[in-house]
Parts: structure tokens; C-alpha cells; sequence
């Protein structure tokens, strides 16, 4: 009895005795409590005294219920205050148990000063009119934020926009505020519900409450994930408006990271150039390098250039390796190999240290703009580089000073080639024709380097195969490619390649067999849509250079197999799909991680209805 009243039951492991609000989470852990509960319910049990749960409505739990495991958890009395109950809720949420918080949650606003309950059901904190005489356990603004904190499923999302406005309606001055609208907006970006997170946003502006930088981080934030960049862009701009604050560099990050997600590039940097004299944005290190890279997608190399320019005229300024990269990736998307040869021979002479994926985006700049000799370059200093060879030198044009001695002061990186800087390669090698090449490098992935091979490095051997003419050898990698591991999958662009090789080559039952291979995985789900990269699915055909040198190529609309085809005297040889190394590194690139799609989702739609847009 005595430790009943004075800590409670044991922990598990026998030690110190369990705080008031561990236990309290111990109790509501044994109620039986449905998903989407939302009002306490009041039938009586004259025997008992205590309110049962209606068994006949899900979206109820019994007051009595819940009164008994906060009051007598696990049998015996406990002392508690608001602040405990906060923390039992939080401690639920933290075991992702969000049904029984918001059970909690609707306990303590029943214990509200004036709020009506059951005429049968009364205790000892209760006055004779069934009122409660104070507000010792009334939720407040911790309260919510605590219980917004658990939401993380769609589901909960209904729930956490009724608390919202019920808790506005209830107490305007407590919980309509800055503390608890960013906690409920940061919830429904978790539930994948921008519109909802929106809606918090708008009615703190409607009903005139000051809206502060947490606010506009949190909404900026959940348009980022959703890709919602028209909104994104309105959010930002009503920033400048706002009183008591003003746009900061991470809530312009959002905003560009929500128009990279949407591939708005253009539209992005036309705002990124009016953030310092329009917007008054003092850019840090990650915005400079979101827009860098937004800028390089843009085609805007110029403006990036100025950019980074202006990052190391300013002292406050952080520039790294990955500050030249971002700009190299510009360059190689825009195909200009010069400017990337000086940009890499300028990274040297600042003693900076290159890495794979500065030697990535060299190799990819020198391929499409048709210095294969150059990239051959690249890829020989790359790799000496990576066996701790010394010499390190700008690459001329015809890379006959690779051997050179490396600038002094110099540290020799070392590294061993990243899985993108060789699918690079191997892209190259296969739009030259050279398979035999390409598989040399693919095998040294696993031999030599240890490198994983993921499917794009796969495609890119595929293409390099068929432009070849070698399908039987492409057959073979095309299963070596399923056993690889768990995590590569053959994509849109591995079906495109071989469905119409073996079409073009009068392989009609292959050809099928493949075509249903496809179609198992899609309705699995399995099947990575990599043409959602690009605008259309002409666009990635005519960027996996499957057009026939004359333009004649088309679909096969009348053909029974129903994929491409192209009459015998339109066939060309075939070219590997691009291999874009900014698709493939967006785990390494922080701002352009909301690009990626998961593997399954249908192709990207076009923007439909009203006007709108997505951790920086």
C-alpha cells in the first residue's frame, strides 16, 4: 500500500519505482482503444459506478475507462498535474500510439471548467451541478503541441484538424498562436496533407494572429514534400508582409527546394535572383549551393557562376569542394566542357580536394559534348586517384598533361569510385559502341573497387550491349541484373531497351515474355518509373537516343506487341539511356533529395486545379 502511494510499481527491470506518468502510459496501455477514436462516451453501469465503453461505435471510449488508468493507474492512487499527463502523451506518441494520446487528450478537456457531463456520472472533483469546479487538468498549448507530435499516419490527420479548430473555438488566446499552429502543421506534413497544413497557416493570417519564422519554416516545409511550388512561392512571398518577421535563408531554401522537387527550375531561379535586393536574404552555405545546382538545371550556367563568384569574394562564406561540384553538375547538364575543364584546373589552384563526384560530373560534360578523348581522361585520373597514384593536372584537349606532377600544397585525395562516376562511364563508353569496355569496368565494380551496382549502371551496360548488336550477351546481363540483390530491380528504361531490341531483331516471343515480366512488376509495384524525369515520354526517348538518326522513329501503335517498334528501314543502332548523374546523387545533394520518386508510383502528372506547390 505504502508504495502504491508513494511511487507506484516497480519498473520492469525490478529498479526505482515508476514516475506517476510512466505509470499513467502503463494503464492507458492495457484499454482497448480503436483507431480513429473521437469523443469520450458516457453510458453509465449503476453496479459499477463507472462509464462503459460503447462497443457499438468505434470512434468512442469510455470516460470510466480512461478516468480509472490516469486515476489508478495499475491499481493504485497516483499525484499528478497537467504537465504529468503532457508527458504521458508525448511518451505515448514516442511508441507511436497516437489513438491513446488523443484518448488522453480528450480526458483532460473534459475536466474543463463548465464543460456538461453525464447527470449519472459524478466524483469527487465534480460540484453538484455537474460542473467541474476548476481547470487543473485542462489541456493547454503544450498540450497540443505534445499530441500533434504523436500524429504521423494519414489517418491521424482528420484528428489533428479537428483538435485544432474544436481547441480554437474553445480558447482562442491559449491555442491560437504561433507554438501550437507550427507544431499542427509540422503534424499534416508527417500525414501528407499540404492542403491542411495550408489551412492552419491561412487561419492564423484570417483571424489577424502574428504568424512568426517557425510558422512559415514548417508550412514551407510540408509544400517542399508535396512539390507544391506555386504555393511554396506565395507562402514566401506573403513573408515580406508579415510583422515581426521576415524571409531568412532557410525558408528561400525551402521555397527553391519545393520548385527543384516540381522541376520548376526556371520559375525557381527567376525568384532566387530577387532574394537579396527584393527579399532582403542574407545567403548562408546550403542556400548558395541550392542555388548553384537549381541554377545549373535552369541552364543558367552564367548565373551560377556569378554566384559562387560572389560566395568567395565573401569571407563569411564556407566554400567547399561540394560548392565546385555544384556548379560542374551545371555544366555537365549544359554539355560545356570548356568552362568545366577551367572550373576543375580553378578547384586545384584554390587546394581544394576533388572527389568522385567532381570527377562525375567531368566525365558526363566531356561525353555530351562529344570529348570522348577527354573523358577517357577523366576516367584514367580518376581511377590512378583512387589507387593512391600521384599526379593530378587540368585536363588539356587532348589530356596530355594527366601525367603532370600535382600542384604543391596539394593533398592527394583518395577514394575508390562511386557507384554514379562509374555509371557515368560506362554510359559513355556505350553510346561509342565500345560493350566489351563497358563490361570491364561493370565486373571491376565488384572485384576490384567493391562498388555496388545499382540499375542505372545496368541500363547503361544494356545500352552500351545493343548498340553493339550483342542481344544474347544482353539477355544475360539483363538476368545477371535481377540477382544482383534485393534493391536492383529492372526499370521503364531496362524493358524500353530490351523490348524493342528483341522486336527490332525478331525476337516476338522474348519480346512478350519481357513485356509480361513488366507488367507483373508494375502491378506489384516493384517497377521503378525512371521516365519520370523527364517531361514527357517522347522526351526520354529521344534523350535515351533511341530516334533514329533522320527523326523518323515513332510508336508502333498497329504492332500486336503494343511497345515501340520502328520499321527495319528506320533502325539504328542502339544508344544506353542517359545516364544523369543528378538523379543518381540525391542523396548526396541535400536539396534536391525531394526530387526523387519511389519506385512504383505512376509517371508524373500535370499540375491539375487551383493554383498550388513542397528539410532543406
Amino acid at each position: 500500500k505504502r508504495s502504491n502511494l508513494t511511487g507506484g510499481s516497480r519498473g520492469n527491470n525490478g529498479g526505482a519505482p515508476m514516475r506517476p506518468g510512466e505509470r499513467i502510459v502503463a494503464a492507458l496501455q492495457k484499454v482497448q482503444v480503436s483507431d480513429g477514436v473521437e469523443r469520450l462516451s458516457w453510458e453509465h453501469d449503476d453496479t459499477t459506478g463507472v462509464g462503459q465503453r460503447l462497443t457499438r461505435d468505434t470512434t468512442e471510449v469510455s470516460y470510466g475507462t480512461i478516468h480509472s488508468a490516469v486515476t489508478k493507474p495499475l491499481g493504485g492512487k497516483a499525484k499528478f498535474s497537467a504537465p504529468t499527463l503532457n508527458f504521458a502523451i508525448k511518451e505515448l506518441g514516442e511508441r507511436g500510439d497516437f489513438n491513446r494520446a488523443h484518448a488522453l487528450f480528450l480526458w483532460m478537456r473534459a475536466q474543463g471548467k463548465g464543460v456538461k457531463k453525464d447527470p449519472g456520472y459524478r466524483d469527487r472533483t465534480q460540484d453538484r451541478t455537474g460542473d467541474e469546479p476548476g481547470n487543473k487538468y485542462a489541456p493547454n498549448r503544450h498540450t497540443l503541441a505534445s499530441l500533434f507530435g504523436c500524429a504521423s499516419d494519414k489517418a491521424h490527420a482528420k484528428t489533428v484538424t479537428r483538435v485544432w479548430k474544436d481547441s480554437c473555438l474553445l480558447d482562442p488566446h491559449e491555442f491560437r498562436n504561433s507554438e501550437v499552429a507550427s507544431a499542427a502543421i509540422a503534424a499534416l506534413a508527417r500525414c501528407e496533407n499540404w492542403p491542411a497544413a495550408v489551412q492552419v497557416w491561412q487561419d492564423l493570417g484570417d483571424k489577424g494572429e502574428p504568424r512568426n519564422i517557425f510558422v512559415y519554416t514548417a508550412v514551407l516545409s510540408a509544400l517542399r514534400d508535396a512539390k507544391r511550388w506555386e504555393e511554396a512561392g506565395d507562402v514566401f512571398r506573403a513573408m515580406r508582409d508579415e510583422s515581426g518577421c521576415s524571409p531568412d535563408a532557410t525558408c528561400a531554401g525551402l521555397t527553391l527546394a519545393a520548385f527543384d522537387g516540381a522541376r520548376k527550375w526556371r520559375e525557381g531561379i527567376a525568384l532566387a535572383k530577387r532574394f537579396g535586393d527584393v527579399y532582403g536574404v542574407v545567403a548562408d552555405e546550403r542556400l548558395t549551393h541550392s542555388i548553384i545546382s537549381v541554377a545549373g538545371r535552369a541552364g543558367d550556367t552564367v548565373f551560377a557562376r556569378t554566384t559562387l563568384d560572389k560566395a568567395l569574394q565573401n569571407r563569411s562564406h564556407v566554400v567547399t569542394t561540394y560548392t565546385y561540384n555544384c556548379l560542374l553538375g551545371g555544366y555537365a547538364r549544359s554539355a560545356d566542357w570548356e568552362n568545366a575543364n577551367s572550373t576543375f584546373a580553378e578547384l586545384l589552384q584554390g587546394k581544394f580536394v576533388p572527389d568522385a563526384y567532381t570527377f562525375t560530373h567531368l566525365i558526363s560534360a566531356a561525353e555530351r559534348a562529344g570529348a570522348h578523348a577527354e573523358a577517357d581522361a577523366v576516367w584514367a585520373r580518376a581511377t590512378e586517384v583512387s589507387e593512391k597514384k600521384p599526379g593530378i593536372g587540368s585536363f588539356g584537349s587532348t589530356g596530355s598533361n594527366l601525367g603532370a606532377k600535382p600542384l604543391r600544397g596539394l593533398k592527394t585525395p583518395t577514394f575508390k569510385p562511386h557507384t554514379v562516376m562509374c555509371g557515368a562511364y560506362v554510359h559513355c563508353l556505350g553510346t561509342q559502341g565500345r560493350w566489351m569496355e563497358a563490361e570491364v569496368v561493370v565486373e571491376r565494380m565488384r572485384s576490384v573497387w567493391g562498388v555496388e551496382r545499382n540499375a542505372a549502371v545496368y541500363n547503361a551496360l544494356l545500352g552500351a550491349l545493343l548498340r553493339g548488336d550483342k542481344i544474347a550477351e544482353a539477355l544475360i546481363v539483363f538476368d545477371r541484373m535481377q540477382g544482383e540483390s534485393e534493391n536492383v530491380l529492372p526499370t521503364e528504361i531496362t524493358f524500353m531497351l530490351l523490348i524493342r531490341a528483341c522486336v527490332e531483331n525478331g525476337f516476338t516471343q522474348k519480346a512478350k515474355e519481357l513485356s509480361r515480366t513488366r507488367d507483373a512488376l508494375a502491378e506489384s509495384g516493384a517497377l521503378e518509373n525512371d521516365f519520370s524525369k523527364y517531361e514527357s515520354r517522347d522526351d526520354a526517348l529521344r534523350n535515351a537516343h533511341l530516334f533514329s538518326p533522320g527523326g523518323n522513329a515513332r510508336f508502333n501503335d498497329s504492332s500486336d506487341e503494343g511497345f515501340y517498334a520502328a520499321p527495319a528501314s528506320e533502325r539504328s543502332n542502339y544508344h544506353s539511356a542517359t545516364y544523369d548523374e543528378d538523379e543518381n546523387k540525391r542523396h548526396y545533394d541535400a536539396s534536391a533529395v525531394t526530387g526523387r520518386l519511389s519506385a512504383g508510383l505512376p509517371p508524373r502528372e500535370k499540375e491539375k486545379g487551383p493554383r498550388g506547390s513542397g528539410s532543406y
